[in-house]
């Protein structure tokens, strides 16, 4: 056994490996900001697409960029 977490509410850490954010939300996220903007988000969500094996698309909406975060993402967390 053994306590993984902090006791301490100040200072929380743990020795445990959790994945708090994924490399793939991060790109996720920065492609959304680009889409919200009004720019090309499509470098940052193909990074995730094509490390998954699919092939890139371009001029992503934000629908795309839903549905990807949904197939990305899912199960995790939540």
């Amino acid at each position: 056994g053994g306590i993984h977490v902090s006791p301490n509410g100040d200072e929380p850490s743990t020795d445990l490996n959790v994945p708090l954010l994924r490399y793939a939300e991060i790109l996720l996220i920065k492609a959304e900001a680009q889409i919200m903007q009004g720019k090309n988000g499509d470098a940052a969500l193909n990074q995730v697409r094509v490390r998954a094996g699919l092939s890139p698309i371009t001029n992503a909406t934000m629908a795309n960029l839903k549905h990807e975060r949904r197939v990305e993402l899912a199960g995790e967390w939540s």
